[in-house]
Protein backbone atom coordinates (compact mmCIF):
# COMPACT_ATOMS: atom_id res chain seq x y z
CA UNK A 1 0.00 0.00 0.00
CA UNK A 2 2.87 2.39 0.78
CA UNK A 3 4.16 1.89 -2.76
CA UNK A 4 0.81 3.05 -4.16
CA UNK A 5 0.61 6.01 -1.80
CA UNK A 6 3.95 7.14 -3.19
CA UNK A 7 2.14 7.70 -6.50
CA UNK A 8 -0.91 9.59 -5.18
CA UNK A 9 -0.87 13.34 -5.84
CA UNK A 10 -3.25 15.83 -4.25
CA UNK A 11 -4.56 18.70 -6.38
CA UNK A 12 -5.67 21.79 -4.44
CA UNK A 13 -7.09 24.88 -6.15
CA UNK A 14 -6.71 27.99 -4.01
CA UNK A 15 -8.85 31.09 -4.41
CA UNK A 16 -8.80 33.79 -1.72
CA UNK A 17 -8.11 30.97 0.71
CA UNK A 18 -7.99 31.20 4.48
CA UNK A 19 -4.25 30.85 5.14
CA UNK A 20 -4.72 29.39 8.63
CA UNK A 21 -7.06 26.72 7.28
CA UNK A 22 -4.68 26.06 4.39
CA UNK A 23 -1.92 25.32 6.90
CA UNK A 24 -4.21 22.98 8.80
CA UNK A 25 -5.05 21.21 5.57
CA UNK A 26 -1.40 20.86 4.57
CA UNK A 27 -0.50 19.12 7.82
CA UNK A 28 -3.38 16.67 7.31
CA UNK A 29 -2.37 15.85 3.72
CA UNK A 30 1.40 16.02 3.35
CA UNK A 31 2.27 12.66 4.94
CA UNK A 32 -0.52 10.83 3.09
CA UNK A 33 0.51 11.57 -0.51
CA UNK A 34 3.55 11.63 -2.79
CA UNK A 35 3.04 15.27 -3.65
CA UNK A 36 0.73 18.27 -3.45
CA UNK A 37 0.10 20.55 -6.42
CA UNK A 38 -1.39 23.95 -5.63
CA UNK A 39 -3.03 25.87 -8.45
CA UNK A 40 -3.90 29.42 -7.44
CA UNK A 41 -6.76 31.02 -9.35
CA UNK A 42 -5.78 34.69 -9.14
CA UNK A 43 -6.37 35.14 -5.40
CA UNK A 44 -6.55 38.66 -4.00
CA UNK A 45 -4.43 37.45 -1.08
CA UNK A 46 -2.03 35.59 -3.35
CA UNK A 47 1.09 36.97 -1.64
CA UNK A 48 -0.03 35.51 1.69
CA UNK A 49 -0.89 32.18 0.02
CA UNK A 50 2.42 32.16 -1.85
CA UNK A 51 4.36 32.85 1.35
CA UNK A 52 2.82 29.88 3.08
CA UNK A 53 3.05 27.63 0.01
CA UNK A 54 6.73 28.45 -0.39
CA UNK A 55 7.14 27.43 3.24
CA UNK A 56 5.45 24.13 2.33
CA UNK A 57 7.92 23.51 -0.51
CA UNK A 58 10.72 22.88 1.98
CA UNK A 59 9.36 19.35 2.37
CA UNK A 60 10.20 18.66 -1.29
CA UNK A 61 6.69 17.44 -2.10
CA UNK A 62 4.95 20.66 -3.16
CA UNK A 63 4.52 22.36 -6.55
CA UNK A 64 2.97 25.82 -7.01
CA UNK A 65 1.23 26.96 -10.18
CA UNK A 66 -0.24 30.45 -10.26
CA UNK A 67 -2.77 32.05 -12.60
CA UNK A 68 -3.00 35.81 -13.19
CA UNK A 69 -6.80 35.70 -13.02
CA UNK A 70 -9.57 33.27 -12.15
CA UNK A 71 -9.63 30.73 -14.98
CA UNK A 72 -12.34 28.60 -13.36
CA UNK A 73 -12.26 25.61 -11.06
CA UNK A 74 -12.47 22.96 -13.78
CA UNK A 75 -9.57 24.36 -15.80
CA UNK A 76 -7.44 24.86 -12.69
CA UNK A 77 -8.10 21.27 -11.60
CA UNK A 78 -7.14 20.01 -15.05
CA UNK A 79 -3.87 21.94 -14.98
CA UNK A 80 -3.03 20.30 -11.66
CA UNK A 81 -4.07 16.83 -12.83
CA UNK A 82 -1.95 17.05 -15.99
CA UNK A 83 1.05 18.20 -13.95
CA UNK A 84 0.60 15.28 -11.53
CA UNK A 85 0.30 12.74 -14.34
CA UNK A 86 3.46 14.12 -15.91
CA UNK A 87 5.17 13.59 -12.55
CA UNK A 88 4.17 9.91 -12.61
CA UNK A 89 0.97 9.90 -10.56
CA UNK A 90 -1.17 6.77 -10.68
CA UNK A 91 -3.93 8.36 -8.58
CA UNK A 92 -5.28 11.87 -8.20
CA UNK A 93 -6.82 13.18 -4.99
CA UNK A 94 -8.93 16.29 -5.62
CA UNK A 95 -9.33 18.61 -2.65
CA UNK A 96 -10.98 21.97 -2.03
CA UNK A 97 -8.83 24.49 -0.19
CA UNK A 98 -10.87 24.02 3.01
CA UNK A 99 -10.80 20.20 3.14
CA UNK A 100 -9.01 18.72 6.14
CA UNK A 101 -8.30 14.99 6.19
CA UNK A 102 -8.35 12.56 9.07
CA UNK A 103 -5.55 10.04 9.61
CA UNK A 104 -5.24 7.12 7.17
CA UNK A 105 -7.63 8.90 4.80
CA UNK A 106 -5.74 8.03 1.61
CA UNK A 107 -4.88 4.51 2.79
CA UNK A 108 -8.53 3.77 3.44
CA UNK A 109 -9.61 5.11 0.05
CA UNK A 110 -6.95 3.02 -1.68
CA UNK A 111 -7.94 -0.08 0.29
CA UNK A 112 -11.59 0.38 -0.67
CA UNK A 113 -10.68 0.83 -4.33
CA UNK A 114 -8.46 -2.26 -4.31
CA UNK A 115 -11.13 -4.35 -2.57
CA UNK A 116 -13.71 -3.69 -5.27
CA UNK A 117 -11.29 -3.90 -8.17
CA UNK A 118 -10.36 -7.37 -6.90
CA UNK A 119 -14.07 -8.22 -7.13
CA UNK A 120 -13.98 -7.16 -10.81
CA UNK A 121 -16.13 -4.09 -10.07
CA UNK A 122 -15.36 -1.21 -12.42
CA UNK A 123 -14.42 1.45 -9.86
CA UNK A 124 -14.40 4.98 -11.25
CA UNK A 125 -13.90 7.01 -8.11
CA UNK A 126 -13.75 6.44 -4.36
CA UNK A 127 -14.79 9.15 -1.95
CA UNK A 128 -15.12 9.81 1.79
CA UNK A 129 -17.86 10.92 4.10
CA UNK A 130 -17.46 14.52 5.19
CA UNK A 131 -18.66 16.88 7.85
CA UNK A 132 -18.79 20.59 8.63
CA UNK A 133 -16.05 21.19 11.19
CA UNK A 134 -17.87 24.28 12.48
CA UNK A 135 -21.16 22.47 13.21
CA UNK A 136 -19.89 18.84 13.28
CA UNK A 137 -22.87 17.92 11.09
CA UNK A 138 -22.27 15.15 8.53
CA UNK A 139 -23.36 15.71 4.95
CA UNK A 140 -25.50 12.95 3.40
CA UNK A 141 -24.50 10.58 0.62
CA UNK A 142 -26.66 11.20 -2.45
CA UNK A 143 -28.23 8.44 -4.56
CA UNK A 144 -30.26 9.72 -7.50
CA UNK A 145 -32.72 7.49 -9.32
CA UNK A 146 -34.53 9.57 -11.89
CA UNK A 147 -36.55 12.23 -10.15
CA UNK A 148 -36.16 10.45 -6.79
CA UNK A 149 -33.23 11.42 -4.59
CA UNK A 150 -32.24 9.32 -1.60
CA UNK A 151 -30.03 10.70 1.13
CA UNK A 152 -28.07 8.34 3.35
CA UNK A 153 -27.16 9.85 6.70
CA UNK A 154 -26.14 6.72 8.64
CA UNK A 155 -22.69 5.58 7.65
CA UNK A 156 -22.01 1.95 8.51
CA UNK A 157 -20.95 0.33 5.25
CA UNK A 158 -19.62 1.34 1.85
CA UNK A 159 -22.22 2.91 -0.42
CA UNK A 160 -22.56 2.84 -4.20
CA UNK A 161 -23.52 6.46 -4.88
CA UNK A 162 -24.53 8.32 -8.02
CA UNK A 163 -22.89 11.59 -7.05
CA UNK A 164 -20.16 12.89 -4.73
CA UNK A 165 -18.55 16.29 -4.49
CA UNK A 166 -15.17 16.68 -6.18
CA UNK A 167 -13.29 17.31 -2.94
CA UNK A 168 -12.08 13.99 -1.58
CA UNK A 169 -12.36 12.13 -4.88
CA UNK A 170 -9.62 9.54 -5.43
CA UNK A 171 -9.36 8.85 -9.15
CA UNK A 172 -7.13 6.44 -11.04
CA UNK A 173 -5.05 7.64 -13.98
CA UNK A 174 -6.81 5.14 -16.25
CA UNK A 175 -10.23 6.64 -15.49
CA UNK A 176 -9.10 10.11 -16.56
CA UNK A 177 -7.63 8.63 -19.73
CA UNK A 178 -10.93 6.93 -20.55
CA UNK A 179 -13.52 9.47 -19.40
CA UNK A 180 -11.64 12.75 -19.79
CA UNK A 181 -10.87 15.66 -17.53
CA UNK A 182 -13.17 18.03 -15.66
CA UNK A 183 -15.54 20.18 -17.72
CA UNK A 184 -13.99 23.64 -18.09
CA UNK A 185 -17.06 25.25 -19.70
CA UNK A 186 -19.04 25.16 -16.44
CA UNK A 187 -16.33 27.30 -14.78
CA UNK A 188 -17.49 26.50 -11.22
CA UNK A 189 -20.43 24.61 -9.66
CA UNK A 190 -21.92 21.36 -10.97
CA UNK A 191 -18.57 20.33 -12.44
CA UNK A 192 -18.63 17.31 -10.13
CA UNK A 193 -22.29 16.59 -11.07
CA UNK A 194 -21.39 16.48 -14.76
CA UNK A 195 -18.26 14.37 -14.24
CA UNK A 196 -20.07 11.86 -12.03
CA UNK A 197 -22.82 11.52 -14.65
CA UNK A 198 -20.19 11.07 -17.35
CA UNK A 199 -18.31 8.27 -15.59
CA UNK A 200 -21.47 6.40 -14.56
CA UNK A 201 -22.72 6.58 -18.15
CA UNK A 202 -19.59 4.65 -19.11
CA UNK A 203 -20.20 1.93 -16.54
CA UNK A 204 -17.96 3.13 -13.72
CA UNK A 205 -19.02 2.91 -10.08
CA UNK A 206 -18.83 5.66 -7.48
CA UNK A 207 -18.06 4.28 -4.03
CA UNK A 208 -18.22 6.14 -0.73
CA UNK A 209 -16.52 4.60 2.29
CA UNK A 210 -17.13 5.66 5.91
CA UNK A 211 -13.56 4.58 6.74
CA UNK A 212 -12.30 7.83 5.18
CA UNK A 213 -13.48 11.10 6.71
CA UNK A 214 -12.73 14.76 6.14
CA UNK A 215 -14.07 18.13 7.21
CA UNK A 216 -15.48 20.41 4.54
CA UNK A 217 -17.54 23.58 4.34
CA UNK A 218 -20.11 23.67 1.52
CA UNK A 219 -21.35 27.11 0.58
CA UNK A 220 -20.26 30.45 1.98
CA UNK A 221 -22.48 29.93 5.01
CA UNK A 222 -25.37 27.78 6.27
CA UNK A 223 -28.95 28.96 6.74
CA UNK A 224 -31.96 27.34 8.38
CA UNK A 225 -35.30 27.52 6.61
CA UNK A 226 -38.41 25.71 7.87
CA UNK A 227 -36.25 23.27 9.79
CA UNK A 228 -33.88 22.53 6.91
CA UNK A 229 -30.18 23.38 6.98
CA UNK A 230 -29.11 24.67 3.57
CA UNK A 231 -25.92 25.98 2.00
CA UNK A 232 -25.86 29.66 1.08
CA UNK A 233 -23.69 31.04 -1.71
CA UNK A 234 -22.74 34.50 -2.93
CA UNK A 235 -24.78 36.18 -5.71
CA UNK A 236 -22.03 35.35 -8.21
CA UNK A 237 -22.05 31.68 -7.25
CA UNK A 238 -25.83 31.74 -7.60
CA UNK A 239 -25.31 32.94 -11.18
CA UNK A 240 -23.25 29.85 -11.96
CA UNK A 241 -25.66 27.52 -10.16
CA UNK A 242 -28.63 28.90 -12.07
CA UNK A 243 -26.85 28.93 -15.43
CA UNK A 244 -25.26 25.50 -15.07
CA UNK A 245 -28.50 23.88 -13.88
CA UNK A 246 -29.81 24.65 -17.37
CA UNK A 247 -26.58 23.77 -19.19
CA UNK A 248 -26.80 20.28 -17.65
CA UNK A 249 -29.77 19.57 -19.95
CA UNK A 250 -27.37 19.78 -22.89
CA UNK A 251 -25.39 16.71 -21.78
CA UNK A 252 -27.07 13.62 -23.20
CA UNK A 253 -25.58 11.33 -20.55
CA UNK A 254 -27.18 13.28 -17.69
CA UNK A 255 -30.58 11.85 -16.75
CA UNK A 256 -33.23 14.41 -17.68
CA UNK A 257 -35.15 13.74 -14.46
CA UNK A 258 -32.00 14.50 -12.47
CA UNK A 259 -31.65 17.74 -14.45
CA UNK A 260 -35.26 18.66 -13.66
CA UNK A 261 -34.71 17.97 -9.97
CA UNK A 262 -31.54 20.09 -9.84
CA UNK A 263 -33.29 22.94 -11.64
CA UNK A 264 -36.21 22.75 -9.20
CA UNK A 265 -33.83 22.81 -6.22
CA UNK A 266 -31.99 25.79 -7.70
CA UNK A 267 -35.25 27.72 -8.11
CA UNK A 268 -36.37 26.74 -4.61
CA UNK A 269 -33.11 28.00 -3.08
CA UNK A 270 -33.52 31.26 -4.97
CA UNK A 271 -36.90 31.77 -3.32
CA UNK A 272 -35.40 30.99 0.07
CA UNK A 273 -32.68 33.61 -0.49
CA UNK A 274 -35.27 36.16 -1.57
CA UNK A 275 -37.28 35.49 1.60
CA UNK A 276 -34.58 35.41 4.28
CA UNK A 277 -31.29 36.40 2.66
CA UNK A 278 -29.40 39.71 2.38
CA UNK A 279 -28.81 41.63 -0.87
CA UNK A 280 -32.03 40.29 -2.37
CA UNK A 281 -31.99 42.52 -5.44
CA UNK A 282 -28.42 41.56 -6.30
CA UNK A 283 -29.21 37.86 -5.85
CA UNK A 284 -32.25 38.18 -8.09
CA UNK A 285 -30.28 40.02 -10.77
CA UNK A 286 -27.49 37.44 -10.88
CA UNK A 287 -29.93 34.51 -10.84
CA UNK A 288 -32.02 35.92 -13.69
CA UNK A 289 -28.87 36.53 -15.69
CA UNK A 290 -27.80 32.96 -14.95
CA UNK A 291 -31.07 31.48 -16.16
CA UNK A 292 -30.95 33.70 -19.27
CA UNK A 293 -27.39 32.65 -20.13
CA UNK A 294 -28.23 29.00 -19.42
CA UNK A 295 -31.08 29.11 -21.94
CA UNK A 296 -28.76 30.68 -24.53
CA UNK A 297 -26.01 28.14 -23.78
CA UNK A 298 -23.40 30.65 -22.63
CA UNK A 299 -20.40 29.05 -20.92
CA UNK A 300 -17.26 30.01 -19.05
CA UNK A 301 -16.69 33.11 -16.95
CA UNK A 302 -19.66 35.22 -15.90
CA UNK A 303 -19.63 38.21 -18.32
CA UNK A 304 -21.19 40.66 -15.86
CA UNK A 305 -18.37 40.94 -13.35
CA UNK A 306 -16.94 44.27 -14.55
CA UNK A 307 -20.35 45.98 -14.56
CA UNK A 308 -20.82 45.02 -10.90
CA UNK A 309 -17.56 46.55 -9.63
Amino acid sequence: MNEIINKVFAIIVTYNSNVKLLSQQFLSVVNQVAGIIYVDNGSKNYNAILDINEHFTTCGKVWNISQISNIGLGKAQNIGVKKALNLGATHILLLDHDSVLEEAFVCNLLYTESKYLDQKINVGVVGPIFFNQETNIYYPIIIKNGIVEKKIIKFKDDVFATFIIASGMLIRKEVFEDVGMMNEDLFVDMIDNEWCARITSKGYKIIVTPTARMSQIIGDRRVNFIGRNMSSHSPLRRYYLCRNSLLMFRFKYVNIFVCCRELFKTILRLFVVLIIGPNRLKYLKFCMRGFYDGILGHKGLCPYLESER
